[in-house]
């Protein structure tokens, strides 16, 4: 665990991520999103678990899909999962999902 320090950061960086996905939604005139405690709970773990296990890939290595793991945590309704790495800034996350089709439909 990266403890209380790591901890807030993430927070932060997730919610200036969320702040830029619902500027994209608002400009395609979308609604915009929240954060969602349980979403992002099983966020976080699955970031801890791709570093601990060292994977970066949707399906984990006992081949659990987004799915998967949001059913075992109770959350139903999941629609996608969009994951990063190697960005130095949430901008530069959403620049990167938003010249992705696939990420950008997840956004939008």
């Amino acid at each position: 665990h990266g403890g209380p320090v790591a901890g807030r950061r993430f927070r932060l960086r997730g919610a200036r991520v969320i702040g830029l996905v619902n500027e994209e939604r608002a400009k395609a005139g979308c609604a915009p999103v929240t954060a969602d405690s349980g979403l992002t709970g099983l966020a976080q773990d699955f970031s801890e678990d791709m570093a601990r296990r060292d994977f970066f890939a949707h399906t984990d290595p006992d081949g659990a899909t987004p799915w998967d793991r949001a059913k075992t945590a109770g959350i139903t309704g999941l629609g996608g999962e969009n994951i990063a790495r190697g960005q130095a800034t949430p901008e530069a996350v959403m620049d990167a999902w938003m010249k992705s089709p696939g990420h950008r439909a997840n956004i939008l």
